[in-house]
């Protein structure tokens, strides 16, 4: 019985429109569209020449966790003590919230309304701050294999920029995450290599960034893909509205916190990580 789920697993508009002259590139590859996500253990595969069996990829997040966390999970939510406003996402929640962004890119059509069966608060809010800020959906989950770590890792999202004042177009990579997670009190520090003895909290917004940066490294030096435009993570999240006293249930609002190299703590470390050392990291355990 077949349990592979084929290839492409990216997702492009079906109009054939032009996503970005550097994507296009890339999606002439005839090797990317046979990457595909084996769907009894929901690892990537793909298949190698001379008939030997498929290749069965590691994932970035789990050897990012052994190699550079210390094998610490990240907990999922703020107390709610502490955070009362803000709510946990489930791994459900944002499944689906990928989904409703990839057909999005597909079709070139908005998320669906909030009343429709298949809506996500979360995709309709990381949609609209899109808009909002003239970026174009173009790709969703481009696959990239870290050759010397037998890894296999997909960005998010690209989107085309569009300068509102020179109109110069931009290639920007998007690492989603949905939720506010939980940051520890007194966190550990990330066992990544920077200069001069610096150190760097192993903290929610420090981890994410950390994925993001090592998949733009993936796709420039393994695809030669070149983003000249930003790297970011987009965090969507509900949170909770100040109630009326005549309220009889909370109501919440989903937000988008966008995660740069300037929010990083300390701030841009990203810019001054040993860059070299820490992608022949990965493969260690």
């Amino acid at each position: 019985m077949d349990v592979a789920q084929r290839g492409p697993i990216f997702v492009r508009p079906a109009d054939g429109s032009i996503t970005h002259p550097a994507l296009e590139e890339q999606l002439r590859k005839p090797f990317l569209s046979t990457i595909y996500v084996d769907a009894a253990t929901q690892s990537l595969r793909y298949p190698r020449p001379n008939g030997q069996a498929p290749a069965i990829m590691g994932g970035l997040h789990k050897k990012m966790l052994h190699r550079f966390f210390r094998g610490i999970e990240m907990k999922n939510a703020y107390s709610q003590k502490h955070w009362p406003k803000r709510l946990r996402s489930s791994q459900q929640e944002g499944s689906r919230a990928d989904d409703v962004l990839a057909e999005c890119i597909r079709t070139g059509q908005p998320p669906p309304p909030a009343n429709h069966k298949g809506a996500s608060e979360y995709a309709t809010a990381v949609w609209n701050y899109w808009r909002d800020h003239h970026h174009r959906p173009v790709l969703a989950q481009l696959p990239v294999i870290i050759i010397h770590a037998l890894v296999a890792t997909a960005g998010d999202y690209f989107t085309v920029r569009t300068c509102p004042f020179s109109h110069h177009k931009t290639l920007c990579l998007w690492e989603l995450k949905t939720g506010y997670p939980k940051a520890d009190k007194d966190p550990v520090t990330m066992t990544i290599p920077m200069p001069d003895g610096e150190t760097v909290p192993l903290t929610p917004v420090n981890r994410y960034y950390l994925q993001v940066l090592l998949t733009q490294m993936a796709y420039e030096r393994e695809l030669g893909l070149h983003i000249d435009g930003s790297v970011q993570v987009i965090n969507a999240y509900k949170e909770r509205e100040d109630m009326p006293r005549a309220a009889t249930r909370p109501t919440y609002t989903c937000k988008v916190r966008v995660i740069g190299p300037e929010q990083l703590d300390p701030p841009r470390w990203s810019e001054r990580v040993l860059k070299d050392q820490l992608y022949a990291g990965i493969r260690k355990q």
